[in-house]
C-alpha cells in the first residue's frame, strides 16, 4: 500500500480500486473546474482562495485524524479547487510579470516548484511512516501544513493591508506645485 490519500481511501473504501480511482479523478476535476472558474477572477484572489481552501482542505484532515471517509471526501474536494484555483492564479499572476523572451523558462521553473510542493508531502509522509502509523503520520503533516497556510494567508493579508495604506496615502497627501483639485478628480 502506497502512503497517502491513496491508502487512506483503500482502507477506508474497503480496497476498492474504482472508488479510490474516482475520489482521486474527482480531486482532478475539482482542479480543473477551479482553475475554469479562476481565470476570470484577479490572479491575486485566486491565489488567496486557493490557499483558502488548500488550508481548510489540511485542516480537516487534521482535525479527523485523517481517519473519516467523509471528512477525506471533502478534504479531496478542498484540495482539487484549492490547488486550481493557486495553480490558476500563480500561473497567470508571474507570466503578466514575465518578459516574453523569458515566459517559457520562467514557466517550467513554476512547473518544476508545483510538482514538488505536490510531491514532496507524499514522500514526506511515506518517510514518516517508517516511523509511526500511517494516519498519524498524516495527521502531523496536514497540522504542519494548517499552520503554514494559516501564516502565509496572514502574511498575505498584512501585505494587502500596507498595500492598500499606501495606495490611499499617495492620493490623499498633497503635492506642491501642483493644483490639488485635479489631484482629486483622478
Amino acid at each position: 500500500m502506497r502512503p497517502g490519500l491513496p491508502a487512506l481511501l483503500q482502507r477506508t473504501l474497503h480496497d476498492n480500486p474504482a472508488l479510490s480511482g474516482a475520489v482521486l479523478g474527482g480531486v482532478l476535476a475539482c482542479s480543473l473546474l477551479s482553475q475554469l472558474v479562476g481565470a476570470r477572477r484577479v490572479a491575486h484572489t485566486a491565489q488567496q482562495f486557493g490557499v483558502a481552501a488548500l488550508t481548510a482542505s489540511l485542516l480537516l484532515l487534521a482535525t479527523t485524524g485523517a481517519t473519516s471517509l467523509p471528512a477525506t471526501l471533502g478534504s479531496a474536494v478542498l484540495a482539487g479547487a484549492g490547488h486550481g484555483a493557486a495553480f490558476s492564479g500563480a500561473a497567470r499572476a508571474v507570466d503578466a510579470r514575465t518578459p516574453a523572451g523569458q515566459r517559457a523558462g520562467v514557466g517550467a521553473a513554476l512547473y518544476l516548484l508545483f510538482y514538488l510542493g505536490s510531491g514532496a508531502p507524499a514522500v514526506a509522509v511515506g518517510l514518516l511512516t517508517t516511523w509511526m502509523p500511517l494516519t498519524d503520520a498524516v495527521t502531523g503533516l496536514s497540522w504542519t501544513g494548517t499552520a503554514l497556510g494559516v501564516l502565509a494567508l496572514s502574511v498575505t493579508c498584512c501585505l494587502t493591508t500596507i498595500s492598500a495604506r499606501r495606495r490611499t496615502r499617495r492620493r490623499t497627501l498633497p503635492v506642491s506645485g501642483v493644483d490639488h483639485q485635479v489631484l482629486q478628480r483622478r
